[in-house]
């Protein structure tokens, strides 16, 4: 604990010394956020924002807070804060994809998968996320090819393991449906 308040006291010391350092704020932001204290961390990413518009690492932080409470239109318009600054993180294009996977906007959510996968054809959880949204839209052949993609990758890909056997186990249970279905009428036929 002695150890925790000599951290804060130094952080909080070197806002004290230079008030207009941004980096300042957000390293102490990031240890708010990393102890959660979630609303101090917040006040602290924004005062790093306020001194320094293209903090994108700021943002980014905010962004993930945004989206752990459910507030996917703030966490939306952090993400493209970032993506406008560094285009190329990879991780804004998933996290908005999440955002707007989690408010059923499929096509939007897959075309920041697409992205992510562009700057880093290597994310599994990117073929996994992506093979969620094409199984919500029933396109379960391009959900599977995507989970085998991350599982190429990721061979302990336990989401993508777990997303294949939902997928295996669907398709069984389709097919014995239908076969019970026939047999049924076809034994009433007689």
């Amino acid at each position: 604990m002695a150890d925790q308040n000599n951290d804060i006291e130094a952080l909080t010391l070197a806002i004290e010394l230079n008030p207009d350092d941004a980096a300042a704020y957000f390293n102490r932001g990031q240890y708010y956020n990393n102890h959660g204290a979630s609303d101090l961390a917040i006040a602290d990413f924004e005062a790093a924002l306020k001194i320094n518009p293209n903090h994108a690492e700021a943002y980014f932080n905010r962004a993930l807070y945004y989206y752990d409470q459910k507030k996917y239109e703030l966490a939306i318009a952090d993400f493209e804060a970032v993506l406008k600054i560094k285009p190329n993180v990879d991780g804004s294009y998933i996290y908005r994809g999440d955002c707007y996977r989690d408010l059923n906007n499929y096509e939007l959510a897959i075309a920041d998968y697409d992205a992510a996968l562009k700057i880093n054809p290597n994310f599994d959880n990117a073929y996994v996320n992506r093979g969620v949204c094409y199984n919500r839209q029933k396109k379960n052949d391009l959900a599977m090819a995507d989970y085998e993609a991350a599982l190429r990758i990721n061979p302990n890909n336990e989401t993508a393991k777990g997303n294949i056997k939902i997928q295996n186990d669907n398709a069984a249970n389709l097919a014995g449906g239908i076969l019970g279905a026939a047999l049924g009428i076809s034994l009433s036929d007689n």
